[in-house]
Order: structure tokens, then sequence, then C-alpha cells
């Protein structure tokens, strides 16, 4: 049973403690003005990451089945921060992706000798793209991943797919299938098929997408399943102006940021998963590009002021950095930047800017269009 007590307790402690943080730089939300500003710290933030290749925190251990997981988390934050990756680093992150590739179907595993797996299949694939090297890319079996795809087809969910044999099947596992399809040129109607009209039943009275039928609107399981419907075309299947409600409902009147769910707490992760949701909306509603559908000055301020610590990002004030969230606060933090088409700042002091995030595939935009059109001529 939910504690409401405690969610409401906890609630009231985040907001003033964001409420506290704005008023030391006299920042306004609403009016977007402040008297003192922050900046970005692109030197901490690189730093944090850069660590991370050969000196993991020990709470990390758990994510055993996830290192390519990590390895794009760190190589996401690096390409958004434009810190230079050494050529030692990618040779090694190639090698070790190289290990995680099973030798029976091609795709990749959570780590050596683990189960062929859709997640870090699709993590490795979006990890050798941001390497931005032909040997990086020419590693990836894309025949062998795309049988590896259309044997995670669901056998008794028309539409759905699983994570691994036998494994799970919720929403994730269909974006990951989807966008890697995508990305590797395989997105044909043999891996579509029913695909779309699955997504479509998830779709839930209040607008969002849950992880499957009649399960609660979420913010993850709608940015995978709506990308994945934009992928195929397929868009209309949906109810897009419920769920563009939806998702303007997600942003937190005091602290700026997005919850994942009605009545949930702010996470800074979101700031991808309901950001990378509008520029959907947008295009398939027909919306211009110069307007934003969010406040995205607001949820700038969020993360910058609120979510930062000295190395690296979190989800809400009182918790520590880690990967996860630095990368995602900073792809969401990207996408609210130039989401108008003309890069916007809440602190126009600060070097602030971030290169430019894909909205699809949460990899900067030149590292997709590269990782496209080899495929695509290969």
């Amino acid at each position: 049973m939910t504690d409401y007590g405690k969610s409401s307790t906890e609630q009231k402690r985040i907001e003033q403690e964001v409420e506290r943080l704005f008023a030391i730089l006299g920042l306004n939300i609403q009016t977007k003005t402040y008297k003192n500003y922050v900046i970005l710290d692109f030197e901490g933030h690189g730093y944090f990451c850069k660590q991370g290749f050969t000196k993991l925190p020990r709470a990390v251990s758990t994510l055993n089945s996830g290192q390519p997981w990590l390895l794009f988390w760190l190589l996401h934050t690096l390409e958004l921060l434009q810190e230079p990756i050494t050529q030692e680093t990618k040779l090694a992150v190639i090698e070790y992706l190289k290990a995680c590739k099973c030798p029976k179907t091609g795709a990749f595993c959570g780590g050596p000798y683990q189960l062929p797996h859709l997640a870090p299949t699709y993590a490795a694939v979006s990890a050798l793209m941001i390497l931005d090297m032909e040997e990086a890319l020419k590693i990836i079996d894309v025949e062998g991943i795309k049988n590896f795809i259309i044997s995670m087809k669901h056998e008794s969910i028309p539409g759905a797919f699983r994570m691994h044999h036998q494994g799970e099947s919720d929403m994730r596992a269909i974006y990951c299938a989807i966008s890697v399809a995508s990305i590797l040129g395989i997105l044909d109607k043999e891996v579509t098929k029913d695909t779309p009209e699955f997504i479509a039943r998830c779709q839930t009275y209040e607008g969002g997408l849950g992880g499957e039928p009649f399960s609660e609107a979420h913010g993850g399981f709608t940015y995978c399943g709506l990308a994945s419907l934009y992928l195929m075309g397929k868009t209309h299947l949906v109810d897009l102006e419920a769920m563009l409600e939806w998702c303007v409902s997600r942003q937190m009147e005091k602290e700026g940021g997005f919850n994942g769910r009605t009545n949930k707490l702010v996470d800074s992760c979101y700031s991808f998963w309901i950001g990378g949701c509008f520029p959907v909306l947008k295009e398939t509603l027909g919306i211009p590009t110069k307007y934003s559908l969010y406040d995205n000055l607001a949820l700038q301020a969020y993360i910058l002021v609120a979510c930062q610590s000295p190395m690296g990002l979190f989800d809400k004030p009182g918790s520590s950095p880690d990967y996860y969230h630095t990368a995602y606060s900073l792809g969401g933090l990207s996408l609210a930047q130039h989401c108008t088409g003309t890069p916007q700042f809440v602190f126009k002091e600060s070097a602030l800017e971030l290169e430019n995030n894909h909205f699809l595939f949460n990899v900067t935009s030149e590292k997709v269009k590269k990782a496209v059109n080899f495929f695509k001529n290969k």
C-alpha cells in the first residue's frame, strides 16, 4: 500500500530545498529573473566520467549485467560535454564490447559470457556510435542482430518483444529493438509486425503509455513507445493531444523539473524521458519549431541549480551523483537548450551549451547521422 503521508512529506521537503537553492541566487523561475547565476561544470563532470573507465564506485558492482550501459552513460556524457575521448580509451571500449558480443547470435550481452539481451544491445550499439570510428561500427553484426530481434518477438503477445530468451516483456524492449533496427537499416515489416498496434493498446486514460496494456502511464515507457511509433511512421495510432497534455502535466510547478508519473517526486532523468517526447509531439502535431511546449528554462534551472554536484549530477536534492542521472540529466538539458531551434539558456552569462542531442536515440545528432550513413552504404 502506498504511504501517501510519507510521499507528501518528502514532496514538501524537496520543494522547500529547491526554493532555498533558488533563493540563494535570487532566482524566480516564473519570471526568469536572477541576481546570481551558476555554471555547468564541464571539467568536473568530465573528470567524474573519465574516472569511471578505470575505477568504479563499489555500489556500481550491482550493475554487473549492465556493463555496456555503464560505457554508454560515460561516453554519452563526454560527447554532450564535448570532452575529448582518448584513442586508448576508444580502442579499449571496442575490445571490451567485442567480449560482450554473443558468438552465437551477434547480439550483445550485459557482460562477457552472459546471455544476449536487447537492452545491452541498444547500449552497446549506442556506445559504438559515439566512438565515431569505422573500427567500432564494423564489430556490429547487422544480420545477427536482426535475427536476434526477430527471435525476441513474443510468442503469445502479438507485437511485443522479450528482452532475452524467456525474459520480461515491456515497452523498453520494444524501443531497444526498434531504435537499433532503425540505426542499422533493418527496420522492415518482419521486425515491426503488430508492434504499432501493441503500443497503441498501452495508452492509458491519462494519455501517457504504460509498459504493457492496462498499466499506469509512465514517463520512460511513454518515451519508448512514442519514439518507436515515430520511427515506424505510426504515431497516428495514439491520441497525441492527450499524450501532450499528460507530458505537460509532468512539469513540477515549484521545482521546474519533471516527474515520471502522476503524484510522484521530481527526478532529473525525466528531463530526457519526458523532454524527449516533446520534439516528437511538436513535429507530429504540426507545431512550429520556434515554440516550446514546456518551460524549458525552468527545467534548465532545476538541473543546474538543484541537481549538480562538483562531479556528476543526481536526481533530486539530498541524493548522490551517479552515471545514469548524469547522462540523462545532461541529455535532457541539451534538448531543453535546443528545443526552439535557437539555443536558449536560463543563465545567459555563463557558458552552458551542450552538443545537440538526438531526441530519438539519445546520442548526439552528428553521430547518429554518421552511423545511419555507414550502415546504409554498407
